[in-house]
Order: structure tokens, then sequence, then C-alpha cells
């Protein structure tokens, strides 16, 4: 998972997936989707594809760290409402 990337490159073996967009932007990339993440009670209940399955967010608030301890979202990191918009460039190689 990274935060505020603009420009992202992952492959191997000569392949390569880019992903660049004008604004910063979060993404995961995991070999299971959010229905497996709804279904599994803990981490290793997870089943992993073989494929990955990769998340673009235009506006991403943190869940964990700070939230931990406690129910309320420091102010700071809530998220602000309205409506989000991200334009991306992928380039497959």
């Amino acid at each position: 998972m990274q935060e505020k990337t603009q420009k992202k490159q992952i492959g191997e073996d000569g392949h390569a997936l880019r992903i660049c967009s004008a604004a910063p932007f979060h993404f995961d990339a995991h070999p299971y989707g959010v229905k497996e993440c709804r279904q599994a009670k803990h981490g290793h209940e997870l089943l992993m594809r073989l494929e990955t399955v990769l998340r673009l967010d235009a506006a991403h608030v943190p869940i964990g760290r700070e939230m931990a301890w406690s129910i309320k979202m420091p102010e700071a990191l809530a998220a602000k409402g309205g409506a989000c918009h991200l334009s991306v460039e992928i380039e497959l190689s």
C-alpha cells in the first residue's frame, strides 16, 4: 500500500505495469479482493488468488494506527467529503 503516489511501476521478468497521475493517489495490490476481506475474520483466512487485485483511490483516509485505540478520527485525517476525481494513465509493457 502506498499513499500520495503520482507515478508507480510494478513488474518482473521484463513485464511492467506503469500508472501515472498528475494528482497524488493511493494504491494497493493484493492477491485477494474486497469480497475475500469481508468474508475473512482473520488475515490467515484470506484465500490467495493467482492474479493480483489492484485498487486505486483518489482519496483515502487511514484506519488503524491513530484509530486503533479510539473511535474518533483525528480531524486532520478525516475525509473532507464531496466528489473526488482521479485521472490516470496505465501502461502495460
